[in-house]
């Protein structure tokens, strides 16, 4: 399976936008793929930078079949919960403040082509 950087660029724009969210507004994404062809396996880094809207006490990102290395919040490593499909990041943040939360993961995709769903 050959990737294309481009596409997998793309990919990670559309998972960007998809989080549908209304008390955070996520800013910033810092992205390092590192595509394995040969393993079938996608290895990344992702850092999102978000601005908190409304006081909230967790947020959630798309993140189907990642198998997750670390995850941190502000710098500081952080327990998360993760069902297969969704990432969620539980701490009280407060309107106005702005934080980062990253995460070090590998995907192996089980199909050759990578498809959006709309609507």
């Amino acid at each position: 399976m050959k990737l294309s950087p481009t596409l997998i660029f793309f990919l990670f724009v559309q998972f960007l936008s998809a989080q549908i969210q209304d008390k955070v507004d996520f800013v910033h994404a810092n992205v390092l793929i590192e595509p394995t062809p040969a393993e079938n396996r996608i290895k990344g880094t992702v850092a999102y930078e978000f601005k908190v809207i409304q006081d909230v006490d967790s947020i959630f990102l798309d993140a189907v079949n990642l198998d997750f290395s670390n995850v941190s919040f502000d710098g500081a490593k952080i327990d998360y919960d993760y069902n297969g499909k969704r990432i969620t990041i539980k701490d009280e943040m407060k309107k106005g403040e702005n934080h980062i939360v990253s995460m070090d993961y590998v995907a192996k995709p089980k199909q050759n082509g990578i498809f959006f769903r709309m609507g």
